[in-house]
């Protein structure tokens, strides 16, 4: 992939995005997971260790946020990022198509 003009630029892997993806797949599913993890933490090529929503519900970096809803306040994943220890406070959910037609005007359909 190093030298296919197909991949030079992160426009022209984000326009074979497909190929990509199945190109690196095919390579990944080589290894066991650990391995690969190893052989990733060699390259210094950035990773998740996300599987299954269970270990994405149970990440100690998760920040949550209480949202009020028709049925009550719900908990919700909130942003990735901190930034000074502030974490936003967030209005009610909006029922569906509450905003709609708003929405529609605004983008023309």
């Amino acid at each position: 992939m190093a030298h296919d003009s197909r991949f030079k630029t992160n426009s022209d892997r984000v326009s074979n995005r497909t190929l990509t993806e199945k190109i690196i797949q095919d390579k990944f599913l080589k290894f066991e997971r650990e391995e690969l993890i190893s052989k990733l933490e060699k390259a210094s090529v950035a990773y998740g260790r996300i599987s299954d929503m269970e270990q994405l519900k149970n990440h100690p970096q998760n920040n949550f946020l209480e949202v009020d809803t028709k049925k009550g306040m719900v908990k919700v994943l909130g942003p990735g990022a901190i930034h000074d220890n502030y974490l936003p406070k967030v209005n009610k959910m909006p029922e569906l198509d509450e905003h709609g037609k708003l929405i529609r005007a605004e983008f023309g359909s």
